[in-house]
């Protein structure tokens, strides 16, 4: 009778360590097959051009004013971009101004 139950608990055993192995062969043929299938429709995605993400996040220019002169920074780069109407006289293009060179005149 000792020897029945044993033969049926290794039975148990072995029915579920089948089952078990069953599942984790099914766990990964969906896990290739997602992968597989995952990757396929990147091929699509070969020549498109994706928007330029940093220009998202740089910090903007913004207008600023050197006596009658307006001026935007980009790069560590002064660019004027404006003149008051109402001045007179000579005008001077300060060759930097606080202390980042002057390179254009838009």
């Amino acid at each position: 009778m000792m020897n029945c139950v044993i033969a049926n608990e290794i039975v148990e055993l072995f029915e579920e360590d089948i089952k078990m192995t069953k599942i984790k062969r099914a766990i990964s043929i969906i896990l290739v097959a997602a992968l597989l299938f995952g990757v396929a429709p990147m091929g699509g995605f070969v020549g498109l051009k994706w928007p330029n993400l940093s220009a998202l996040f740089a910090p903007k220019a913004q207008a600023a004013t050197y006596g009658v002169l307006t001026y935007k920074i980009n790069d560590g780069q002064v660019m004027i971009t404006d003149c008051d109407e109402s001045a007179s006289g000579a005008l001077t293009i300060p060759a930097a101004i606080d202390g980042k060179p002057v390179t254009s005149i838009a």
